[in-house]
């Protein structure tokens, strides 16, 4: 087991939580082989933040729609006071 702070010390691009692993061990140290961690397939709780993320682009599209209502709307109420009315 390698100690976190001694990483740090030999590393100098950004450090996050992370495995390391190897196909291949020097002599002493028996691999481990890689595998995915329960939970991370596509499930319900995956569609759910699916669903938030679209909600964000529903969000800005009503942004867009409303900045488009009020120009139009300035540009009515300039034309009408241009007109007089």
């Amino acid at each position: 087991m390698i100690s976190a702070a001694s990483l740090v010390n030999v590393v100098t691009d950004d450090v996050y939580d992370a495995w390391i692993t190897l196909a291949h061990s020097p002599a002493g140290l028996t691999p481990v082989p890689a595998a995915a961690a329960e939970g991370t397939s596509l499930d319900a709780k995956s569609f759910q933040n699916l669903g938030y993320t679209a909600e964000w682009f529903v969000f800005a599209g009503f942004v867009v729609f409303m900045w488009f209502r009020l120009v139009r709307r300035e540009a009515e109420a300039s034309r009408d006071a241009a007109l007089g009315l």
